[in-house]
């Protein structure tokens, strides 16, 4: 775990929250949280939680050269190359090319339960940390391609992300 969140750190570095000016690392620690609240025993998603944004910002920010290098990065965060293989299979998943269209990218992770999960706990999050109605409306049209809950997703955690969107969505009428 160690490893993992030195490596988030380093793709993280300079980077802030937009709504609050925080350390970016805040978010990825409080999605690892919410994936050890609802699936204690995923280790590897928790990993991969923290280190979810990192394909996508990493480059961007300047601390690494390229996607490439954050990938070996990644892989090299762990002593066993198979865990490494996993947790990096998971965060590329997660990886959302800009500006790709929400929905399809949110389609492209519904057979992908590792990924799935981790993006619904990191929708939680965001929900919970200065949100828009926009975003809120974009994560409940989101949900609304699923139908219905997926079994592995941890009833309370589904019922915590549809509580955090209605909130949202309730506070701004």
């Amino acid at each position: 775990m160690e490893d993992a969140f030195q490596t988030a750190e380093l793709a993280h570095l300079g980077q802030t929250r937009r709504a609050s000016g925080d350390p970016y690392m805040t978010h990825p620690l409080e999605v690892a949280r919410i994936i050890r609240r609802y699936y204690p025993e995923e280790d590897n998603l928790c990993l991969a939680a923290i280190l979810h944004d990192t394909l996508e910002d990493a480059a961007k920010q300047g601390n690494v050269k390229s996607p490439e290098e954050m990938r070996e990065l990644i892989q090299q965060s762990f002593g066993d190359e198979k865990k490494g293989d996993a947790v990096l299979s998971i965060v590329t998943d997660l990886t959302h090319a800009e500006p790709s269209d929400y929905a399809q990218y949110f389609a492209s992770l519904l057979n992908k339960p590792n990924a799935l999960i981790v993006k619904l706990a990191d929708m939680l999050h965001n929900l919970t940390d200065a949100p828009s109605q926009h975003q809120a409306l974009k994560y409940k049209n989101a949900l609304e391609m699923l139908e219905e809950k997926p079994e592995f997703i941890s009833s309370a955690h589904w019922f915590a992300l549809h509580n955090a969107i209605d909130a949202v969505i309730n506070s701004e009428q």
